[in-house]
Formats: structure tokens, sequence, C-alpha cells
């Protein structure tokens, strides 16, 4: 069996079952919840949990809101890199949510141009419909 860590257990005590103990992991929780340069953040915990049995941590990324296990890795890069690409993949899938645009003449631009809610997406002038 491997030596505990006291490193990685100076963040506390979370949860113990019969067979593993659950760490905060506060610096990688911190990271997943700061908004990165874009202001995008992940609603996550990080844990480290120790197999009672073998003595071995494992990284466990969490979803606060669905008590969902993200992914587990024994891996600090790895999982940096993985946040770092849910945080762009969240970002894309923010923006591109479907939105209702209108096809409609564009009395500034005087031009066709995509409008969502009643705002023409290039020069940003709202449609006037008193015509």
């Amino acid at each position: 069996m491997k030596e505990r860590n006291n490193y990685i257990e100076t963040d506390g005590l979370y949860w113990e079952s019969d067979t593993h103990e659950w760490f905060h992991d506060k610096s990688t929780t911190k990271y997943c919840r700061n908004e990165d340069l874009h202001g995008t953040k992940l609603n996550w915990a990080a844990f480290f949990v120790r197999d009672k049995s073998t003595g071995e941590y494992t990284r466990v990324l969490m979803d606060i809101e669905t008590n969902e296990l993200i992914r587990d890795d024994t891996s600090l890069e790895a999982q940096g890199v993985f946040i770092d690409m849910m945080k762009a993949s969240k970002r894309y899938d923010d923006e591109n949510v479907e939105k209702e645009f209108e096809l409609s003449f564009c009395e500034e631009c005087i031009q066709m141009t995509n409008h969502l809610n009643g705002e023409c997406q290039k020069c940003k002038a709202k449609k006037n419909d008193n015509r």
C-alpha cells in the first residue's frame, strides 16, 4: 500500500466511505469556477479520491448541480487540459444556441440583413415596424 500524501490531504476530508476517502481539491475547484479570458466558467468541484485498499489517489471532477461524475484522472496536466477544453466547448455551445433570426430589410443599412428581437445584427439599428 502507498503512503498517505499529506500535501494532497491539506484541504481536508470531504467524505468517507468503507472503501474510499474524498478530499477537497480547492485549487482545481477554483480553476473550474473562475472565469477564463472569455468569461466562461464551469460549476464543477474537484476532489482527490483515495482508495483505502491500495492507497492510490485519483483526481475527480464532479458537476455540482447534478452530482454527476464528469471525469477521473491521475494527471494534473490532463485534468487541466480537459477543463480548458470544456470551457471552450461550453463557450461555443452558449454562443450557438438556437436564436430566432428574421431576415428583413434594414432601413439603416439599406439591405436585407438578419434581425434578432427587432435589431439589425449588422448595424444594431432597431427595426421600424411603423411602415
